[in-house]
């Protein structure tokens, strides 16, 4: 039988033995130094410990000199360090099983304080040429983007004096920052990867409603909170426009996005999915182009896409 012990295990176990630090019924460790006689001159190798009764029990209880009490100060999670280093490729976060084998982090020194971020986008895999630490600001709930064209997002900071204590040539440590959690945005979408781009797309249309656009002042469809009319420009192909999203982008009503279900080419009218939950007047402005399906566990996300005859895919 193959047994796995997953990393969520691991970590759990981890903290678990952080916790018992301080708990109530606290557990009390100590450092030791043991064996008071010196090796061999002609011999400078340490013999390696065996975990059993005999060393555990006899050999290093009898030898002990001295042992130091450690303390919750003394002891932190620690991560692989991941110095940051100019054109190094740095594999952006994926939630997969690989996930544990990358690099997707780099830690910047910016002298009283070490910052740790987390690569959103690697630019399509090209060399980080830009250090992050342009960002230090723990609040920002968004990524930054650098001149090499990487996104990164800023996830704690570790003073001097930290990193000091704890940080090896191979581990550094892991400071929480309730800064950085209660800035947070559950569920945002900061990099969407595009898998498969799809061809023949529009351009997206934009234009501003006038008042006779307004579903009150059309006389056939009057009352009908879901009915607008779109510009002179519109497209005169029937359903054109059926299965796009509206994206109100200025003036009332700005930043709400909506389907669109139907399109009368004659009338130039529009139905959308649902009514907006504050109407559009004289003074808005929309871009129509194709919706954007996002499909998970969370809810009201919404989005609309921009359409560019110069556009990459990476």
């Amino acid at each position: 039988m193959n047994n796995l012990i997953t990393n969520s295990f691991k970590l759990h176990l981890s903290n678990q033995f952080l916790e018992s630090f301080t708990e109530s019924a606290n557990t009390i460790y100590y450092l030791f130094v043991s064996n008071h006689l010196e090796y061999p001159i002609d011999d400078n190798t340490i013999p390696v410990p065996l975990d059993n009764t005999k060393t555990v029990r006899r050999d290093i209880t009898s030898n002990m000199i001295f042992g130091k009490r450690i303390n919750i100060s003394d002891a932190t999670l620690m991560i692989k360090r991941s110095d940051w280093t100019a054109n190094t490729v740095y594999d952006k976060y994926l939630d997969n099983s690989d996930l544990y084998k990358k690099n997707y982090y780099a830690t910047a020194n910016a002298g009283s304080y070490y910052y740790v971020y987390k690569v959103l986008d690697n630019a399509g895999g090209a060399p980080s040429t830009v250090s992050p630490i342009s960002s230090t600001d723990e609040s920002a709930c968004n990524f930054i983007t650098t001149g090499d064209g990487y996104k990164w997002k800023l996830m704690y900071k570790i003073s001097s004096a930290q990193y000091d204590k704890f940080a090896t040539p191979d581990y550094i440590p892991i400071i929480a920052s309730d800064t950085v959690k209660a800035s947070a945005v559950d569920g945002a979408l900061d990099v969407i990867d595009i898998t498969f781009p799809g061809s023949g797309y529009i351009t997206n249309f934009t234009g501003q409603f006038r008042g006779t656009d307004l579903r009150d002042a059309i006389p056939i469809l009057s009352g009908n909170t879901r009915t607008y009319r779109l510009g002179v420009d519109a497209a005169t192909n029937s359903s054109f426009y059926t299965g796009s999203a509206i994206y109100l982008n200025n003036g009332t009503g700005s930043g709400q996005v909506r389907s669109i279900v139907d399109y009368d080419s004659l009338t130039r009218v529009i139905v959308v999915n649902t009514a907006f939950s504050t109407p559009p007047d004289a003074t808005t402005s929309y871009v129509i182009s194709p919706a954007v399906q996002i499909t998970g566990d969370g809810i009201s996300a919404q989005a609309y896409a921009t359409i560019s005859s110069n556009a990459t895919v990476k």
